[in-house]
């Protein structure tokens, strides 16, 4: 959870590591058209590679969530509000 974030985030070496142990499970993402292309912050500034939504559950409520990939090696940051 990254309570400074506007936008969920993932790496994709990262992402490609969740696809496949989705996969195992019988799900997937879903690319979508982005609708940014870039971010800054503290850390710097990066440029996203795509968008997509990944299945989640938390709680025991199932639902998506949308990130944007970058090609670093960032770890999935969730925002700190998420709709389900």
């Amino acid at each position: 959870m990254d309570t400074g974030a506007q936008h969920g985030v993932v790496g994709k070496p990262h992402l490609e590591r969740l696809e496949k142990e989705l996969a195992e499970h019988g799900l997937k993402v879903h690319r979508v058209p982005m609708s940014l292309h870039g971010a800054s912050g503290i850390g710097g500034s990066t440029e996203f590679l795509e968008c997509v939504e990944v299945p989640i559950g938390l709680g025991g409520v199932s639902g998506t969530v949308t990130l944007h990939v970058t090609a670093n090696d960032t770890p999935l940051l969730l925002l700190s509000l998420i709709h389900i």
